[in-house]
This record gives structure tokens, C-alpha cells and sequence, in this order.
């Protein structure tokens, strides 16, 4: 049985620009502003319960943000 350890799902948002009330126009950043948040983290089990959480998540994340997966994998004879 495969297994998967230390699964963490993170959602990273990245803003590189503002709007200035003002000046009236769109100003960027001096170093982009990058917003993480944890969406998931636990062991798995199986396959189809990890594509459940990884669906979940992205259901749940913000229009503009992407996904980050990072785990361990381990095999159980």
C-alpha cells in the first residue's frame, strides 16, 4: 500500500501592483508582495483521497492564486 507523509497544500498569491487613490493610476511594487496560506496538511493513504483534497483545495482557493503540493511518499508491503 502506497502511502503519502507530510502532505502540505499551500495556495501562493503574488500582487506586483496597487491602485493609488492618489495619484489616480496603478503602481507596482519595488519586490512583488506573495501571500502563502495553508489550505491542507496531514497524511494520506490512498491516491483518490489525496485527488479529493487536492480538488477541495482548489475549489476553495482565490481566482488569482495556484496550488503548491509538496509530500513524502512511502510504500507499506
Amino acid at each position: 500500500m502506497m502511502t503519502f507523509d507530510k502532505v502540505k497544500i499551500t495556495a501562493i498569491r503574488t500582487k506586483e501592483d496597487y491602485y493609488c487613490d492618489k495619484k489616480k493610476k496603478r503602481l507596482k511594487y519595488a519586490t512583488p508582495k506573495v501571500y502563502k496560506k495553508v489550505m491542507f496538511e496531514d497524511d494520506i493513504y490512498e491516491l483518490g483521497e489525496l485527488y479529493r483534497e487536492m480538488k477541495n483545495c482548489n475549489e476553495r482557493k482565490s481566482y488569482d492564486s495556484k496550488l503548491v503540493v509538496s509530500f513524502e511518499v512511502s510504500i507499506d508491503y
